[in-house]
């Protein structure tokens, strides 16, 4: 509820100042639901075999420039046999940049997803703030692998 209110009042200020690296890099800040709540929804939309759910996450960037994004989307939920019935930390990494004006903040998450068949990793790219680029803040990449690392499905296949 609070970034809700604070995204609001920096919305209104971007419109005044409407070059303010500053207040652009706050707003992505304050506009990002959190790690564990993008975990929790990228695995609620994966066992409810949702393409919309996933699809609404990615960035507009990735959305644009991503070869047949819902087809990718949908085999990375088809490679899923079961529903996951627990996920847990597998890895995570974290970059930040910042410089004259810009900003930048990546994560990326590794989960392991287990079903009653099958552990699987999926590796998840975000990109929290980036005031040089804004049209990349969101989701950027899902990767399904197997526990050998062999990948299973990707949906980053860029035009």
């Amino acid at each position: 509820m609070f970034n809700q209110i604070i995204a609001g009042i920096l919305s209104f200020l971007l419109m005044i100042f409407p070059w303010s690296g500053t207040l652009l890099s706050l707003y992505q800040s304050a506009s990002f639901p959190g790690e564990k709540v993008v975990i929790q929804n990228i695995v609620d939309a994966i066992n409810a075999r949702d393409i919309d759910a996933i699809e609404a996450m990615f960035s507009l960037d990735t959305k644009q420039n991503t070869a047949n994004l819902r087809g990718n989307i949908g085999a990375l939920i088809d490679a899923v046999d079961g529903e996951i019935i627990s996920e847990t930390q597998h890895s995570g990494y974290a970059s930040d940049e910042s410089g004259t004006g810009k900003a930048i903040s990546r994560r990326s998450w590794a989960r392991r997803l287990k079903t009653a068949m099958q552990t699987y990793i999926l590796d998840i790219s975000w990109t929290i703030v980036n005031t040089s680029a804004p049209r990349e803040v969101g989701l950027n990449s899902l990767t399904l692998s197997d526990t050998q690392g062999n990948i299973l499905v990707t949906t980053y296949h860029p035009k």
